[in-house]
């Protein structure tokens, strides 16, 4: 049973305190467009007004729900709910909270028309009805409702399932990670058009910093200016300078924490309609991801390198990358890139190239390498095993979630880069990451939001194999959520001292697997006549 708190109205919700400090956000709140995006730098001023905004619709549309967004449950329960709660308390229109489910109760009023009076303006029951200037309604017979609108606090992350039954009036999504949630939100936009709900009108409020701009770079701003009445889709760009509110000192403490390049992206939004909109691996520097020649040997020297892999495209380039992994990055060590090779070719370069510099270890390569060619009438990976005794491991190929490991390794902003690139041995690598896109979707419209983001096919054979490397290595990283929390040298060593298997095999660590298998026998041997013994006394 949710624990509901109740608190009774002293006086109708007033928000006559509010004033908007920008032009911005002025004609942010003056648009009737039916999706409007604020997109702006840190500390511009964006969730501020759109929770005002929320509000301003909530109240004209009792009986209703809003729904507000978030990535998940800890954003919405840490972040946008105590906003929310606090903006509606000092307008004093909160008649209820239900801290349990997230749901806030406020205060609205709205006159209807039901009946043979919503039939002769030829209206549905329950729609609003026409007023005059002072707000009276225009017809009688007119009702007035005074039912709460509920707002709903609720994670992008939810089942599609689980929004079947909302009758939404509007929404508010806040700081999206749209990589991960473009299905959820590309699923609300077509919620507005559900001719079930009778609202004064449908609203979608969006809010975003620079890093969310991708998929709404092509739903909002793609061959548009900033601002507009709509009546699908608008938008603003909202610099922190823009924020008179800020106290003097706001910037300067920023500069003092960061990086030039990032005051350049969040604080003053410089060059924000240049060709890095769009491309995937924006974030991808020399300054900050670069390694040298002399870092190989002394992961090896220290003993720091955990493991090495080879990932191999067997395309037209075909390309292969050396990579591996200590407990805090991984690393591209160097590449080969070749057009017209035959396998034969690939097979000389694994084994001379890198199998008697570097030793053998795990190859991944592309998983289309298990079809068979045309010519051949077999495949790549079972002529390498077969022609050339080279043993491969299809690579993990989500796309959307291998690209979001790559950009999640790659962020410098916050701490340190855990994704390095030998910049000399990988120009070819380089090469296509400053050209890797997301491919722009046709013209959208309110009633046709299909924009799913997937990278261009062209020039991606390097990106490919760096997104199979990350997502096997990943693994190896401490503190990555997973089996592997603390680090693969921890997880060893939990394996060898506390599981159950490995301790009754103890010391087996030196001995070759048929003496392993012979020592398991006498052991189980050794088991099984003590508990005879034990069960004839």
């Amino acid at each position: 049973m949710s624990r509901v708190q109740k608190s009774y109205l002293s006086k109708a919700p007033d928000f006559s305190y509010y004033a908007p400090i920008n032009r911005q956000q002025e004609e942010f709140h003056a648009s009737l467009a039916r999706h409007r995006l604020l997109l702006g730098g840190y500390g511009g001023g964006k969730t501020y007004p759109s929770i005002h905004e929320s509000g301003f619709h909530g109240i004209e549309n009792p009986g209703h729900q809003f729904a507000v967004w978030r990535n998940n449950w800890d954003d919405c329960k840490n972040k946008i709910w105590p906003d929310y709660k606090d903006i509606f308390a000092e307008a004093g229109c909160i008649v209820r909270l239900d801290k349990t489910n997230l749901n806030m109760h406020i205060a609205a009023q709205r006159w209807n028309v039901y009946g043979d009076v919503a039939r002769s303006l030829g209206l549905r029951p329950g729609s609003p009805a026409p007023l005059r200037e002072d707000g009276t309604p225009a017809v009688n017979g007119a009702e007035l409702d005074t039912r709460p609108c509920v707002f709903m606090f609720r994670p992008l992350s939810l089942e599609r399932k689980k929004v079947g039954g909302y009758n939404l009036c509007g929404f508010h999504v806040d700081d999206p990670d749209s990589l991960r949630h473009y299905e959820m939100m590309a699923f609300l936009l077509s919620r507005l058009r559900d001719k079930k709900v009778i609202a004064t009108r449908h609203i979608g409020i969006w809010t975003a910093n620079y890093e969310g701009r991708d998929w709404l770079w092509n739903t909002f701003i793609k061959d548009r200016e900033p601002g507009g009445d709509g009546p699908g889709f608008a938008y603003w760009w909202v610099k922190t300078t823009d924020n008179p509110t800020l106290k003097a000192s706001f910037i300067e403490d920023q500069a003092a924490v960061h990086s030039e390049q990032w005051m350049k992206k969040y604080i003053y939004m410089e060059d924000v309609d240049k060709l890095d909109i769009g491309l995937i691996y924006h974030m991808l520097r020399k300054d900050k991801h670069n390694i040298t020649d002399e870092l190989y040997p002394k992961l090896k020297r220290e003993g720091k390198l955990i493991t090495q892999r080879l990932v191999i495209d067997v395309g037209n380039p075909c390309c292969v990358l050396h990579m591996g992994c200590s407990e805090e990055a991984i690393y591209v060590f160097g590449e080969t890139y070749a057009h017209d090779w035959q396998t034969s070719d690939l097979a000389k370069c694994i084994k001379e190239k890198y199998w008697k510099q570097y030793g053998s270890f795990r190859n991944i390569i592309d998983p289309a390498s298990a079809g068979k060619s045309f010519t051949s009438g077999t495949s790549p990976r079972a002529q390498l095993q077969r022609e050339h005794r080279i043993v491969t491991i299809p690579a993990e190929n989500e796309v959307l979630n291998g690209i979001r490991s790559v950009q999640d390794l790659l962020k410098s902003e916050i701490g340190v880069p855990r994704l390095y690139i030998n910049w000399a041995r990988c120009p070819k690598l380089i090469w296509e990451a400053e050209r890797y896109h997301w491919r722009q979707p046709s013209d959208m419209d309110m009633d046709n939001p299909e924009y799913r983001p997937e990278p261009v096919k062209r020039h991606d054979h390097a990106m490919d194999c760096m997104r199979y490397g990350v997502a096997d290595l990943r693994k190896y990283l401490k503190g990555i959520k997973g089996e592997r929390a603390n680090g693969i040298m921890e997880y060893r060593e939990k394996m060898r001292t506390q599981l159950p298997f490995y301790k009754e095999n103890k010391g087996m660590g030196g001995m070759s697997r048929r003496e392993q298998m012979r020592k398991r026998s006498i052991m189980a041997d050794v088991k099984r006549r003590r508990a005879t013994e034990a069960a004839h006394g």
